[in-house]
């Protein structure tokens, strides 16, 4: 009688156990599809990787496709991928192959609930074989010029030495949150909570058996 009660007491332990991992554990990771570059109106030769983050549960496989600039134009594959991307260079894709204009790209993701995923960049300008027009280069900020007395001409500033831009690192994905370790903390002081009431439960049943 004391060994059922006392396997009904461990069952119920570990049903607690089980709900507090749940409560504290974090949502899982969203369904995200986008593209980083190339970017709208970007103008593009060669070899061009596209970068990116394809993502999400039950992710099943992703294509990325190009089409001419024209919402009846047919979506020609540049590849199929099968594992996820965060960030990073989800494939390459070769502009020499076909002939100068303005393209799309897009990214369609296909899960395993059946719902899809799209992102789509516009107004791509390929130049591989036709001169790039000064209209599609980013424009340089241009620089005040100071009139000298005395002088027609205007005198070039003087240039002055930068300091190095720092390069941000990239996000240490070993580091804990603040909200991580509240979380961390206050599962460890529940779970023990039921062991130090289980445990008391069980001396207290053990010191009626034996009196």
């Amino acid at each position: 009688m004391l060994n059922l009660f006392v396997m009904r007491i461990v069952s119920v332990f570990f049903i607690c156990v089980q709900l507090i991992s749940g409560w504290f554990t974090p949502n899982g990771q969203l369904d995200l599809v986008r593209i980083l570059t190339p970017q709208t109106g970007d103008v593009l030769q060669g070899n061009v990787a596209i970068v990116g983050t394809v993502t999400g549960i039950g992710f099943l496989y992703a294509e990325i496709s190009f089409r001419y600039e024209d919402e009846t134009a047919t979506w020609f594959l540049i590849e199929r991928i099968e594992e996820t991307h965060v960030d990073n260079i989800i494939t390459n894709w070769d502009t020499s192959l076909i002939a100068d204009g303005t393209y799309q790209i897009r990214i369609v993701a296909f899960f395993e609930d059946g719902h899809e995923l799209e992102y789509v960049v516009e107004a791509l300008g390929i130049r591989n074989y036709s001169p790039v027009d000064a209209e599609e280069l980013p424009q340089a900020t241009p620089i005040n010029q100071d009139i000298v007395p005395g002088f027609s001409e205007p005198v070039s500033p003087t240039a002055t030495a930068s300091r190095p831009t720092a390069t941000a690192l990239p996000p240490n994905r070993l580091t804990v949150s603040q909200s991580q370790f509240n979380s961390a903390l206050a599962q460890g002081a529940l779970i023990g909570v039921l062991i130090f009431i289980i445990f008391g439960v069980w001396i207290l049943i053990r010191s009626r058996h034996y009196r």
